[in-house]
């Protein structure tokens, strides 16, 4: 049989070594949160470009093209993959077609 003293010690043990790790636990989490919150505060450095933050204020495809071709060559050729030349002449060749048959449809309705 085991001594009750003994035992009484060694759930008080347990006990104090739960309460220290629980302090651990939320020392950590405080220490967190200000981390994160001073991180917020230094800002945040956004890796998009200016004009894709400006969609939602000027609509999507009519203003994209403009601030694509006002970004520059390269920023065209990474966003459709082809050329702003190589655009105006595929749009010459397929916009009295694309255009023609949205009347169509519209019509139609």
């Amino acid at each position: 049989m085991e001594d009750p003293a003994r035992l009484r010690r060694e759930y008080q043990l347990a006990v104090l070594q739960h309460q220290h790790d629980l302090i651990d636990l939320t020392l950590y989490q405080v220490r967190a949160s200000r981390r994160r919150r001073t991180r917020g505060e230094r800002g945040r450095r956004n890796w998009v470009r200016p004009w894709i933050g400006r969609r939602r204020q000027f609509g999507m495809y009519d203003q994209l093209m403009v601030e694509l071709r006002n970004e520059g060559h390269a920023s065209f050729t990474n966003f459709l993959r082809i050329s702003p030349a190589m655009f105006d002449e595929l749009l010459a060749r397929v916009g009295p077609g694309v255009s023609q048959a949205v009347h169509l449809l519209q019509g139609s309705a």
